[in-house]
């Protein structure tokens, strides 16, 4: 099933965090590939998180026309610090690191994001905040699922990075259905998304 005609349907959403209501009666219809946007601290991640099964605490229903498998990349890295770039992108796949299919994989999504063959084998400990998280990015690239949900996935990239792995997710995740949470407009335009929904 493509992109276009898988369709995630959000009816009479309430959610409150300690009596501050974030979303009342909030309703959506997601098919393709969207980008969720809004002001920080308006509910994206919220939003994200209840639709990925993360966060079952809140009224309301959301509702697939397919049998969802997510991916994620998270505000925050959540990468393995004492691992090198390409073990924390086999782990994603549930592979060990001596699985020759999965590091030949890992590898070459790696490099296609910018990584060096030598910054690969390196402890992500050590990397920038920008190799970070574009190492973040691969292992949701890597993992099996048919929905991709990236949550501010460019952040601490320059222009010319996030305009080319942009362009890199596009075309690896074509089948795949994403979810992209952003306040800029133009990462989504980056990627070629024409459906929002403003939170």
């Amino acid at each position: 099933m493509s992109a276009e005609n898988k369709k995630i349907v959000i009816k009479d959403l309430t959610k409150s965090f300690k009596n501050t209501p974030v979303f009342s009666s909030f309703s959506a219809n997601i098919s393709g590939n969207t980008a969720i946007m809004g002001v920080s601290g308006k509910g994206k991640t919220t939003l994200v998180r209840i639709i990925t099964g993360l966060d079952t605490d809140f009224e309301g229903s959301v509702d697939f026309d397919f049998s969802p498998e997510f991916s994620v990349v998270f505000q925050q890295d959540r990468l393995f610090d004492g691992f090198s770039a390409l073990e924390n992108v086999t782990a994603a796949m549930g592979k060990g690191r001596f699985d020759k299919g999965a590091r030949e994989k890992a590898k070459a999504i790696l490099s296609s994001l910018l990584i060096s063959p030598e910054d690969q084998l390196k402890r992500v400990r050590d990397f920038s905040g920008g190799m970070r998280r574009r190492v973040a990015l691969a292992r949701a690239l890597a993992a099996s699922g048919n929905v991709l949900v990236l949550d501010e996935p460019y952040k601490g990239l320059d222009e010319k990075t996030r305009a080319h792995c942009a362009a890199f997710v596009k075309e690896y995740a074509s089948d795949r259905l994403i979810l992209l949470v952003t306040h800029d407009r133009a990462e989504a335009e980056l990627m070629g998304i024409e459906n929002f929904i403003s939170v």
